[in-house]
């Protein structure tokens, strides 16, 4: 009998900071004047300005909205046993994972089981029963995700409530009051159910009158229940007129709710044979020849329904005008024959011929089957008489590779090998009122099938003096063609008919890995070190498009031959210092230059013709995904203690920070912004046109802000290289002689962490956005820390 749990906390690890009420107000103030410097009024007055400094007014949305740490607990309990005849392990799991929305109506709940039980029921025949469940919940306030984007775009001069009074929530902005709207009594919520039931039933038998020849028949079946609700309550906030003492209503939504119901099941059925065997001591062969198909099945179904009066969340409820419904049945089938040959000569020379027969419903009978075969070749030189006597202290050299064709059958739309019609809306015919139209699928084409990849691999694998060193070398090669492509700008307009998928495109991916290692004892204390480092690029192979139509077109748009995740944008050469380098640069506002100011960026004028324009767009960046992966693993063992550090890491990659979170107030002036605008060019005196320009990392301040400042440009665009600290764990296992006075096998005490520690750079708007973020708006959930105190009990 085995227990695991741990109860924890979770931390955000970087977000984005905002503005609070006194710099809102005085950034605002200062937009103002930057947009008319001989206008005298303000929109805040000093004594307000005072009353948002000494905190006695406004209000930290973020700190309102979210909590500082969100709880989370996970227990797991098993048994193992039972005969040499009969094995059996059940196990039972649960897991509560809080969300750090301060009303705490975000969680996440899992509830899992198993149980493996094997018999032997005559000599050589066994039967193995395999059941597992699970059943998840997520939970979260209506429109969750725009959580985040409420509490940045929320104004932080306004109240909580209007006319802080706690009977009407305040209006706050151009987006709800987010604290209102995190709790799911007041604004309704979203609720994503999952019931999932995985089974195996496996008979294998150890044919008697063949040594080494095992046959095995298994059929599984596995079942998935998804019920998502999103119910979408009536929520007004209101704004107080002080002058006729009254509360305006906004009304924010209407009760709605949708609701849909997902089943999925997939049988399965494989049959195989297995024949390992040893000949004179050296010669081993193994074969195997497997036999497998499966079709899965998804139907579902949707209804929404509006409500004039939202009390109960059930669709009986609900309005009748404007309800809708949909729902659709997919069906698959695949069917595969998988064999394999290997031999190895004395455990020195290792060949293994492979391949696949595979089979999808999405083609044609013609194209339906491909066949896939590979091959890999070993030597371990480590073996040979020669290179013992040379390096006795070398326990392995190893040294591969392997030549495969894969099929895929890839994101091909199925059936398209047919003619046919599908309904396309509704529409008047005459006197008969509204009726359902079709229209052509457009065109059929029975040449479509699997697209292949020609898989390379070259490595080596060593060890030394029993792992005191040892290392890991592969490099891959992976040619793709027939990938899937529509001939849309091939051929003329006037061609008149939707054009099928077909095999057109291919691309090329290469890399390498390496794994470098070292473990030792000394004394009472076992450790183990190891790094990794892979990188790969993808290069475009051919990519079906219209011909270019002059160089320019042909430099910008063809990617053919060229690498993937290449950036495009601006380049920013610096920012303007003053209005006269500002009317002798090149014009980049379409208005010669007069709405820019000392501050903005300075664009590079790339083909030199005197204009800033999307001409002058260049490559700027790598893209979002990493070129390079890297890890350091470290673990030890002392008298009872045992610590694991694991580091990983990504480069070759950048992060873009644009759109309307770079507007001094996010959405062109209607909600707050970023605290780093406290650092931005400005005047001495805002209120003085001829008073000095400070320098400062973001631009002047604008009320709307200004277009070329949040356009995709190399100063947006920031290098979101790291290495974090991905798991720190410290564990102390109790002495036996204390355990087993209490009938206890073992009992280990643990804490652990993970994302504790993140090193990239944090110059300017990366300061506060973690770098495994993919969201130019760094408008997002938050990575998390996490810190969990532990417990493994054995009986």
């Amino acid at each position: 009998i085995e227990y695991n749990g741990y109860v924890g906390f979770q931390k955000v690890t970087r977000y984005p900071e905002m503005m609070n009420a006194y710099e809102y107000a005085s950034l605002y103030n200062e937009a103002i004047h930057n947009a008319n410097p001989w206008r005298g009024a303000s929109a805040y007055s000093q004594e307000q300005l005072e009353a948002y400094r000494n905190g006695t007014a406004g209000t930290d949305w973020w700190n309102e909205t979210m909590r500082s740490t969100a709880p989370q607990t996970s227990h797991n309990l098993s048994l193992t046993g039972g005969t040499e005849k009969v094995k059996y392990y059940m196990s039972i799991g649960y897991m509560d994972q809080g969300g750090i929305i301060r009303s705490g109506d975000w969680n996440y709940q899992r509830y899992n089981v198993r149980s493996n039980l094997s018999v032997e029921v005559a000599k050589g025949l066994n039967v193995e029963l395999r059941l597992s469940g699970r059943f998840d919940n997520r939970k979260k306030p209506y429109n969750g995700d725009n959580l985040f984007r409420s509490a940045q775009m929320a104004i932080p001069t306004y109240s909580m409530y209007a006319n802080d009074n706690p009977d009407y929530w305040g209006a706050v902005g151009d987006m709800a009051n987010p604290v209102h709207v995190s709790d799911s009594d007041d604004s309704g919520y979203e609720d994503r159910l999952r019931r999932e039931f995985n089974s195996s039933l496996a008979v294998t038998w150890q044919l008697p009158w063949v040594k080494g020849l095992v046959a095995k028949a298994l059929v599984a079946y596995d079942y998935t229940n998804k019920e998502w609700k999103t119910w979408r309550k009536d929520l007004s906030e209101y704004t107080y007129d002080y002058a006729n003492e009254e509360y305006i209503e906004k009304v924010v939504n209407t009760a709605h709710l949708e609701s849909k119901l997902e089943n999925y099941d997939k049988p399965t059925y494989q049959f195989s044979m297995n024949y390992n065997n040893t000949f004179a001591k050296k010669h081993n062969i193994g074969a195997m020849l497997v036999w497998e198909m499966y079709n899965d099945k998804k139907n579902w179904v949707t209804g929404t329904r509006d409500f004039a009066i939202g009390l109960i969340p059930d669709l009986d409820y609900g309005d009748k005008t404007n309800q809708e419904a949909s729902g659709k049945t997919q069906e698959t089938a695949h069917a595969g024959l998988v064999g394999r040959l290997n031999y190895d000569f004395s455990n020195r020379y290792l060949v293994e011929f492979n391949f696949r027969y595979d089979g999808t419903y999405k083609f044609r009978a013609g194209n339906r089957w491909g066949v896939f075969p590979g091959v890999s070749l070993g030597w371990r030189v480590s073996e040979e008489a020669f290179f013992k006597k040379l390096l006795p202290d070398m326990d392995n050299l190893k040294i591969r590779a392997s030549y495969a064709k894969v099929g895929d059958e890839g994101d091909f739309d199925a059936f398209q090998y047919l003619d046919g019609y599908t309904s396309h809306g509704s529409y008047i015919m005459g006197s008969n009122g509204v009726t359902s139209g079709m229209t052509t699928v457009g065109m059929a084409n029975p040449w479509l099938t699997w697209y292949e990849s020609k898989i390379m691999n070259i490595g080596f694998e060593a060890s030394y003096h029993r792992g005191l060193i040892s290392v890991e070398f592969d490099w891959f090669r992976r040619n793709r063609s027939g990938l899937p492509a529509t001939r849309v700008g091939s051929l003329p307009t006037i061609f008149g008919e939707s054009m099928p998928q077909e095999n057109l495109n291919s691309d090329i991916n290469t890399g390498f890995e390496i794994v470098v290692g070292h473990k030792n004892r000394i004394g009472n204390f076992n450790y183990n070190v190891s790094a990794n480092f892979s990188t790969t690029r993808i290069k475009y192979d051919y990519v079906e498009r219209a011909a270019s139509t002059n160089m320019y077109d042909d430099w910008r748009n063809n990617t053919n031959g060229r690498y993937k995740d290449i950036r495009w944008g601006k380049k920013v050469i610096g920012q303007f210092t003053s209005f006269e380098e500002i009317l002798n640069s090149p014009v980049q506002d379409k208005d010669g230059n007069r709405s820019l100011m000392p501050g903005d960026l300075k664009f590079e004028d790339y083909n030199g013709d005197g204009i800033i324009d999307d001409n002058d767009t260049q490559p700027l960046g790598h893209g979002a995904t990493p070129r390079m992966y890297y890890g350091l693993n470290m673990s030890g063992e002392y008298k009872g203690f045992d610590l694991t550090v694991f580091f990983q890491g990504a480069a070759g990659h950048d992060i873009y920070v644009s759109g309307d979170i770079l507007d001094p107030f996010i959405q062109q002036g209607l909600g707050n912004g970023l605290a780093i605008m406290t650092d931005r060019w400005h005047r001495e005196d805002p209120t003085d046109p001829y008073s000095k320009w400070i320098p400062g990392y973001m631009p002047a301040a604008r009320v709307a802000g200004v277009a070329d400042n949040r356009s995709s440009n190399s100063w947006s665009l920031h290098n979101a290289s790291y290495l974090r600290l991905k798991t720190l764990e410290l564990g102390y296992t109790l002495p036996k002689v204390l355990t087993k006075k209490a009938a206890i096998g073992r009992v280990r005490f643990y804490i652990n962490c993970n994302n504790l520690l993140t090193f990239t750079k944090r110059d300017g708007l990366m300061k506060n956005v973690d770098p495994e973020s993919n969201s130019s708006g760094i408008r997002y959930y938050p990575q998390m820390k996490t810190y969990n105190f532990g417990v493994n009990v054995t009986f």
